[in-house]
């Protein structure tokens, strides 16, 4: 790896310019310039220019970087031409630069939930890499400091923890850290249920429905009923008579199937379940059924 400090910094890659700078180096201030000088191949050092103390402890306070005298006029330049972009943007620019950012981020995140938890449904992958990635928000999804694939893991968990388990009513009303790993381990062995199920492929064919013994799962007529009464219908004759594709009648029939078998390993009622999907696809105005 290419050294990028200067030769002249100490152990934690800054000097100390409280007092003066190193002969044939120059001290410039401002913010982010040591990725600054990183894309520019500068060899820099950071710029002590105090400490903070806290509680007993001290932490160093900087403030831009140490360069050489000659690699200085390069990264003035640089700062220049940097706050003369800043200037040309406008705040609609800024938030279009911004929400085009997250949706590449979402789109990344989600593409890896995908290969991570393949058998997640699609709704909620969405809604992880959204909750995750919104600019900003501290959240998992937008720290650097784990790779993508433990970025991914984390924010499944978190979700499972708080959509598929009691934990946040074991929460309620509750501070503390004892508190919060005591409802982590409450709910411990629930959230890595439904982890192991979403690590498997999820069906995409009726052929792939396989049941516990007889081959293809075929949905009840309770569960197409309540399929049916899901999206508005009166019964599942009325949803045949409104939507009679054959390609349309065989997805819902293997989706209905798929979600009844899911139902019974988590022994959930279909009202539990129409209350879980309202809450997963939103208002019932935006709620757009299987094409």
């Amino acid at each position: 790896m290419q050294r990028v400090h200067l030769a002249v910094a100490n152990d934690y890659g800054s000097i100390d310019v409280q007092d003066s700078c190193p002969k044939g180096h120059v001290h410039i201030r401002g913010k982010r310039l040591q990725p600054l000088c990183r894309r520019l191949g500068v060899k820099y050092a950071a710029a002590l220019v105090g400490f903070r103390e806290y509680r007993g402890q001290y932490s160093p306070i900087l403030d831009g970087v140490v360069v050489t005298e000659r690699s200085a006029p390069k990264v003035r330049q640089a700062i220049a031409e940097r706050e003369e972009r800043a200037r040309k943007r406008t705040p609609a620019k800024r938030m279009g630069e911004r929400v085009r950012k997250e949706r590449r981020d979402a789109a990344e995140f989600l593409g890896c939930i995908k290969e991570q938890f393949p058998g997640c449904p699609e709704p909620e992958a969405e809604r992880v890499a959204a909750h995750a990635c919104t600019t900003a928000s501290g959240r998992v999804g937008r720290t650097r400091t784990l790779d993508l694939w433990e970025r991914v893991r984390r924010a499944v968990v978190a979700h499972v923890r708080h959509h598929h388990t009691d934990y946040d009513s074991l929460l309620a009303g509750r501070l503390g850290e004892e508190s919060r790993l005591a409802a982590r381990d409450a709910v411990a062995d629930r959230v890595r249920s439904v982890l192991e199920r979403w690590q498997q492929p999820m069906p995409s064919d009726p052929t792939s429905h396989r049941g516990p013994s007889d081959g293809v799962w075929e949905p009840s007529q309770e569960a197409l009923e309540a399929w049916a009464g899901y999206h508005g219908h009166a019964n599942w004759d009325a949803f045949l008579a409104t939507d009679p594709p054959a390609c349309r009648l065989t997805q819902v029939m293997v989706t209905t199937a798929n979600m009844e078998h899911i139902l019974q390993q988590e022994g959930w009622t279909w009202e539990e379940c129409h209350d879980w999907l309202r809450s997963m696809e939103g208002p019932s105005e935006d709620r757009n059924p299987i094409t």
